[in-house]
């Protein structure tokens, strides 16, 4: 306990050999910053692991941070598409609220479900990872 009777939180400490202690500032051209930034997404690296592979010539290694490539196209589409769907979604919730018996929801709801797998297959496929398999 320090003076007044609170009790000090300690840091937690982290594992010494995962944590990188020394940043570094480069300056850069604006097209040398372009061409390295678009090696580093083609390579499918962060910037920061991308820069210490090449400048140590070694390979990123498994904990670097690798991205996941995003087709900007298709996920603002999928973005849209899902605020549609979730307007959906609160509208059958408003019809509910205000006492609309559930059986006549039933098709809305049904497109609801669809439309929202459509959209996260398409958020999915917009960041390079399998769709989800389809419901019955």
């Amino acid at each position: 306990m320090a003076d007044g009777g609170t009790i000090e939180k300690k840091a937690r400490k982290k594992s010494e050999t995962r944590q990188r202690q020394i940043q570094t500032k480069i300056r850069w051209l604006q097209q040398e910053f372009n061409d390295a930034a678009a090696e580093a997404d083609a390579a499918g690296l962060s910037f920061a692991a991308w820069v210490r592979a090449a400048a140590t010539k070694k390979s990123p290694g498994v904990r670097a941070q690798h991205k996941a490539p995003v087709d900007a196209v298709m996920l603002r589409q999928a973005m849209g598409d899902n605020n549609r769907v979730g307007n959906n979604v609160n509208q059958i919730a408003r019809y509910l609220h205000e006492g609309e018996p559930l059986h006549t929801q039933v098709p809305e709801i049904k497109e609801a479900l669809r439309a929202y797998i459509r959209v996260t297959n398409a958020l999915l496929e917009a960041m390079g990872k399998k769709p989800m398999e389809p419901t019955p």
